[in-house]
């Protein structure tokens, strides 16, 4: 099973590093510290994302992907990504609370691809992604369905809100469950919270930077691999999640051209 967390905010200062984008399978980017690790690589003819920490694996190999209007699904089989160099970047903003400001390093990169970008971000205490839509003269563009999962590699043990439905108050106790007991019609808020092990590494899995685009929710996959290797998945208007991979369908009819979705996060922590 295979289990994702991520953080991100807007607001980035980027500093470019002058290379050419070259063609990149897999395509791998570490944080500043080095301990965290995502990648990009080719799985059974398609793109697939994982991340590591310290070289173990968080989130096994897991499906990337849209189904736009127009017919077209970038992430889907054949798919080939093309990688721009890294970048670096600080972000530095004030927050309200115990900490009064924020200054954390990442490092970025891109991959581009037909129809979408695919923004990597890594920190040294998560790591995130998104897709972007290029501007167009084509006009508007729907979103149909968002094919992102997260795989894990074992049956983690979690914590979690069911909530069931979307129109709710996102409140709620965090229930402990395995992630292989996560079922296809369950709607999980964000965070989900995994344990890889008995006081091992744990990792949430998150959102932010939500424009325009339904929110994050997990369920089930449903598949008869869960059992083994849990994974989740995004529902439309929710995200769900399945035997070790998580996945979020988006929903239909959602516009944006050009666009960024919202950040996807998976944020350990020893």
């Amino acid at each position: 099973m295979t289990r994702s967390l991520a953080r991100l905010t807007c607001g980035v200062a980027l500093a470019m590093l002058a290379a050419s984008a070259a063609q990149a399978d897999p395509a791998a980017l570490s944080s500043p510290d080095g301990r965290l690790s995502i990648r990009v690589e080719t799985v059974d003819g398609a793109p697939a994302l994982s991340v590591s920490r310290d070289g173990r694996m968080l989130i096994a190999p897991s499906t990337v992907g849209l189904a736009l209007s127009d017919g077209s699904r970038p992430g889907a089989a054949g798919t080939r990504f093309t990688a721009a160099p890294a970048t670096t970047g600080v972000e530095d903003y004030p927050l309200l609370g115990r900490a009064s400001h924020v200054r954390v390093r990442y490092r970025e990169m891109v991959l581009h691809a037909p129809a979408v970008d695919l923004v990597l971000r890594a920190y040294d205490d998560g790591v995130a992604f998104r897709y972007r839509l290029p501007a167009s003269d084509s006009g508007p563009l729907g979103v149909v369905a968002e094919n992102t999962t997260f795989a894990f590699p074992a049956d983690f043990g979690c914590w979690g809100l069911n909530l069931g439905r979307f129109n709710s108050s996102h409140e709620g106790e965090f229930d402990p469950i395995a992630a292989s007991r996560i079922r296809e019609y369950n709607a999980y808020d964000a965070p989900l919270v995994c344990e890889t092990a008995a006081g091992g590494p744990a990792f949430a899995i998150a959102e932010a930077d939500l424009k325009d685009y339904p929110g994050l929710y997990l369920a089930g996959r449903g598949t008869a691999a869960w059992a083994s290797r849990p994974s989740w998945r995004r529902v439309p208007t929710r995200r769900t999640a399945s035997p070790p991979s998580w996945r979020p369908p988006g929903s239909a009819g959602t516009s944006r051209r050009p666009g960024a979705w919202s950040w996807s996060a998976t944020a350990p922590e020893t």
